[in-house]
């Protein structure tokens, strides 16, 4: 299904959220850890939304990886690092998030925004986004 819509999903997440997607968004950098050159992960990132609102917000970001089985919606978001002149920070990439392709303790932190509502077993994939968290 979100194939079908990737062009569309921008538009409609504003839409129907009356803007308070953005605003969500905004709000998840408030929350990440202290540190500098932070890597975070963007679990069901769709077309990268939380990814660059989080490079917008918090300059401590590093580098941030997007996982999602929607190849469409990540095109997208591979299009929108290219007009922003982010393709050496922001990387996406096919993934499930009941089995994300990333070893173990990799990131200072995991973000996932809408997708949660769509994973098929919620424990398994809070457990995979604990497995790649750095320690501690």
């Amino acid at each position: 299904m979100f194939d079908r819509i990737a062009t569309r999903y921008d538009f409609l997440n504003r839409m129907l959220s009356f803007r308070q997607d953005v605003i969500w968004r905004k709000r998840m950098a408030r929350y990440l850890p202290d540190g500098e050159r932070l890597r975070v992960l963007d679990v069901a990132t769709g077309t990268a939304d939380q990814i660059f609102s989080l490079l917008r917000h918090a300059p401590r970001v590093d580098k941030a990886v997007g996982v999602d089985m929607a190849e469409k919606m990540l095109e997208v978001g591979r299009a929108k690092a290219t007009e922003r002149g982010l393709t050496d920070r922001v990387t996406l990439r096919t993934g499930d998030a009941a089995r994300i392709p990333e070893p173990d303790g990799l990131y200072d932190a995991v973000t996932i925004s809408f997708g949660i509502r769509n994973t098929v077993d919620v424990v398994q994939a809070l457990g995979e986004m604990r497995r790649v968290l750095r320690p501690g």
